[in-house]
C-alpha cells in the first residue's frame, strides 16, 4: 500500500467588500510604534509599509483607502491613501502630514483598474521628510508605491513643502477618513503592516 499526502493547492475566496458607510476600525495605539514617530524621521528604524489586495470601485468621488495618524487632521499628522478620479480613471493618491502641510503623491490615471483584483504597496524607508524648500524632491523619495510589484512613476506635489512635525496615531481605519469619504463597494483582501523597510521583497 502506498500513501501519499499532499498539500492541496491553496484557494483564497473570500474578502472585505466595503459598500458606502461600511468601514473598519483598530486600536490605532498598537500602531503608534510603526506609524507614529515625533520627528522628521531618522532613518531605517522609522520604517514602515502596509500592502493589500484591493478590488477599486467604480465609483467616481475620491474615496479613502486607508488613514491613521491624528484626529485633527487640520493641524496635525496623518498618512492617507485614496482612490481617486481623473476623467472618468482611477488612482491611487499618497498624503502624508495634515490637511495644510503636506507631500503628496498620485499614481497615473488608469493605474486603478475598477473591479479588478490588483496588489497595492505603500512603503516608506524612514528618511527625513520635514518642510524645507529646497529637500521638497527628496521627500517624496521617502515614498514607494507599487501596483501589482510594479514601481509607480507619480505626480508629486506638496503644500507648505511638507510635513516636519510628528504623528500620534489615535484612529487607524479602512474605508473611511476621520468622517465621511468612505469606500464605496470596494474589495479589499489580506491587508498587511510591517514595521520596516519591505521595498525590495515585495514579489513575495
Amino acid at each position: 500500500i502506498v500513501l501519499t499526502v499532499s498539500t492541496p493547492p491553496f484557494a483564497n475566496t473570500k474578502s472585505v467588500n466595503l459598500k458606502n458607510q461600511d468601514w473598519l476600525g483598530a486600536n490605532a495605539a498598537l500602531l503608534d510604534a510603526t506609524f507614529g514617530r515625533s520627528g522628521n524621521g531618522s532613518g531605517s528604524s522609522d520604517a514602515w509599509g502596509f500592502g493589500f489586495y484591493y478590488k477599486g470601485s467604480t465609483d467616481n468621488q475620491g474615496q479613502v483607502i486607508f488613514y491613521v495618524g491624528n484626529n485633527d487632521t487640520t493641524n496635525n499628522g496623518y498618512i492617507e491613501l485614496r482612490q481617486t478620479n481623473h476623467n472618468g480613471q482611477k488612482r491611487l493618491r499618497l498624503r502624508y502630514g495634515s490637511s495644510n502641510n503636506y507631500i503628496q503623491l498620485t499614481t497615473p490615471s488608469g493605474s486603478i483598474t475598477p473591479n479588478t483584483w490588483q496588489y497595492i504597496w505603500v512603503g516608506y524607508n524612514g528618511g527625513t521628510t520635514g518642510s524645507a524648500s529646497g529637500s521638497v524632491t527628496d521627500y517624496y523619495s521617502r515614498f514607494t508605491l507599487k501596483i501589482d510589484d510594479v514601481t509607480q512613476s507619480t505626480a508629486n506635489t506638496h503644500s507648505n513643502y511638507g510635513w516636519s512635525g510628528s504623528i500620534v496615531c489615535q484612529n487607524a481605519r479602512i474605508g473611511r477618513f476621520v468622517s465621511g469619504s468612505h469606500l464605496r463597494d470596494a474589495n479589499i483582501d489580506e491587508f498587511a503592516i510591517w514595521d520596516s523597510n519591505q521595498n525590495a521583497n515585495t514579489s513575495d
